[in-house]
């Protein structure tokens, strides 16, 4: 049972949005919250379909930077300076990123059961990939 909830740990944590992350240097089940639970769905075929659906509009644009853009910025609690700073831009650019990513989504990313659904849908997108 340990050995299985490492790399339940272990494979939560492994994909690119968890570098933003402040996680501790010791990683635990109880570090992981919604990230762990998801990876844990993530080949249920519902939410597969949510996590498309979601992410439709910009899983269908060739600009793979959107995408991460849009991670950086959840992952970061939707702090525009620090996801301005990862991606080494200047916050008037990462405005219009982020405007980009909301016309293509059509959501509100400042309304936070929005962006709290297309966090979700990009964890769930993230933990299908890996």
């Amino acid at each position: 049972a340990g050995l299985r909830e490492a790399q339940h740990v272990a494979d939560a944590v492994a994909d690119s949005a968890a570098s933003a992350l402040d996680l501790p240097p010791v990683v635990r089940l109880r570090d992981i919250h919604l990230r762990g639970l998801v990876r844990l769905l993530r080949d249920d075929p519902h939410v597969q379909s949510f996590a498309e659906r979601e992410l439709d509009g910009l899983l269908r644009g060739p600009d793979e930077d959107l995408l991460s853009v849009l991670r950086t910025y959840l992952a970061t609690g939707r702090n525009k300076s620090r996801t301005a700073q990862l991606h080494h831009v200047s916050r008037p650019a990462l405005y219009r990123r982020l405007e980009v990513i909301q016309g293509r989504l059509g959501v509100d990313l400042d309304d936070f059961e929005q962006a709290a659904s297309v966090h979700i849908a990009l964890l769930a997108h993230d933990a299908q990939q890996g």
